[in-house]
């Protein structure tokens, strides 16, 4: 009877409109844009294309590392699936920790008034998250590949609110969605 209720309360609320929280609401006659539309306006955004190409091959290469580093310490240091759930945590916590610490750079540059520094944000983390990788291969034993998992997983994370930032500042508020 609760949740009927408050389904009920919440179908009443009506909806403000897209952007209206900037005080960027659209004309009333203007019509919306297509899927299709939309996608065409935000391609002509050379900053966007960038972003989603680079996007596109850092997130899957994130996707793919954790499965490959439950591999990685199964095959090198003969990790059972225990111990290997335990480096997932210590990812987990370093990755925390990198929004975190890119949160902060973000507040930092936008409080500075340096939007343009946003893609150099963006570009450390992803570079940390490969020179993680890198130290975890090479490094011969195991409490370093440790310590560049906590390190690599601060990049893998912490690019994320520097990637956020930019698409929110370059999209309007009514394509916004979309370009995420």
């Amino acid at each position: 009877a609760i949740t009927l209720l408050g389904v009920w309360w919440i179908g009443r609320l009506t909806d403000p409109g897209r952007g209206a929280s900037l005080g960027m609401l659209p004309q009333v006659n203007e019509q919306r844009a297509s899927v299709s539309e939309g996608f065409r306006r935000l391609r002509a955004v050379r900053s966007l294309r960038r972003t989603w190409w680079a996007a596109t091959f850092f997130g899957g290469g994130v996707v793919a590392f954790l499965s490959l580093q439950s591999v990685y310490f199964k095959d090198v240091y003969h990790y059972g699936a225990f111990a290997r759930g335990g480096v997932l945590v210590l990812y987990g916590i370093g990755g925390l920790f990198g929004t975190v610490i890119g949160g902060a750079l973000v507040q930092r540059q936008l409080l500075n008034n340096r939007p343009e520094l946003l893609p150099v944000v963006n570009g450390l983390m992803v570079v940390e998250f490969g020179a993680g990788i890198v130290l975890m291969g090479v490094l011969p034993w195991v409490g370093g590949a440790l310590a560049a998992v906590f390190l690599l997983s601060l990049g893998g994370s912490g690019f994320a609110p520097a990637y956020n930032a930019m698409i929110g500042l370059v999209a309007s508020p009514r394509l916004r969605g979309q370009a995420f």
